[in-house]
């Protein structure tokens, strides 16, 4: 697996490895650089398709204003 970085908010993302991961396997090797649970995922052979979810920022606003606030 190759490893790309950026700054600001992953609004999508497709992860490829060598082998067939299982989604466990992928959590392990994602989780560093990406909090998965904000993702619709998709697995495709050995590929892992993420699309941000419509929701998170609805859910996470408050805490979002409250961070700015201090």
């Amino acid at each position: 697996m190759g490893t790309n970085y950026t700054i600001g908010v992953a609004r999508s993302f497709t992860a490829t490895a060598n082998q067939n991961l299982s989604m466990e396997e992928w959590r392990s090797a994602l989780n560093d650089r990406l909090d998965l649970d904000c993702f619709a995922l998709s697995q495709e052979e050995n590929k892992l398709h993420g699309k941000l979810d419509e929701s998170i920022f609805d859910d996470q606003i408050t805490d979002f204003y409250r961070l700015l606030a201090i």
